[in-house]
């Protein structure tokens, strides 16, 4: 389901199809809450189904370049020229790598927001840094689908309405009992490789 269409079924379900309650703002508020919920319940079960990768410029003699907003660093990858592969590489915490200088195994550290290189590149690159990291998605355009399989995208507008209607309604009960379920759902749709071997215990089951 798309935005829009979520947030239709949000309506029906607060009962306020006729916006009376609350304003395509407020239900798109919840709906992404609930969407950033699922994603981290999701990534519990399989870390790597939400990755993504993103890139950045290299600028000569720079250490620190900013994350991305989700801060999800799995690997840092550079490259030497547009002409050159990607090169993995190793993190290192700060103390270990800040005196580094030129001619030495580069590696990557975070300090805060800020991914840092050491030693710093010694050239411009364009698009010379991958980040390979686990996004947090939203939801910002009407037409824009859910970036998680379709049997989950009912339980982004059930945690809506219950954070829409608060935990006392007798709505939020039978919301929470059907969330729980799909909830458990998730290894079946995030199922671990056949060849892996893995033991999971369903949620709200």
């Amino acid at each position: 389901m798309n935005l829009v269409q979520m947030r239709t079924m949000l309506r029906r379900n607060v009962q306020d199809v006729a916006s009376v309650q609350w304003s395509d703002a407020e239900c798109n508020e919840a709906l992404n809450m609930a969407y950033h919920m699922i994603q981290g319940e999701i990534q519990i079960v399989a870390p790597e189904s939400l990755i993504t990768w993103d890139y950045m410029n290299i600028v000569s003699g720079t250490n620190w370049y900013p994350l991305p907003p989700s801060f999800g660093i799995v690997a840092v990858s550079l490259r030497a020229s547009t002409a050159d592969p990607y090169v993995k590489l190793t993190h290192k915490i700060y103390e270990d790598i800040v005196g580094l200088d030129t001619g030495y195994t580069q590696y990557y550290t975070i300090r805060g927001e800020w991914i840092g290189i050491f030693p710093a590149p010694t050239a411009n690159v364009s698009l010379g840094i991958e980040l390979m990291h686990v996004s947090i998605h939203s939801l910002a355009d009407d037409n824009e689908v859910a970036k998680i399989k379709l049997p989950l995208h009912l339980a982004i507008v059930l945690q809506a309405q219950i954070i829409l209607l608060g935990d006392t309604s007798e709505d939020t009960k039978i919301s929470e009992g059907k969330y729980q379920k799909l909830m458990g759902s998730i290894p079946k749709w995030y199922g671990h490789h056949y060849d892996d071997v893995m033991a999971f215990s369903p949620r709200g089951i």
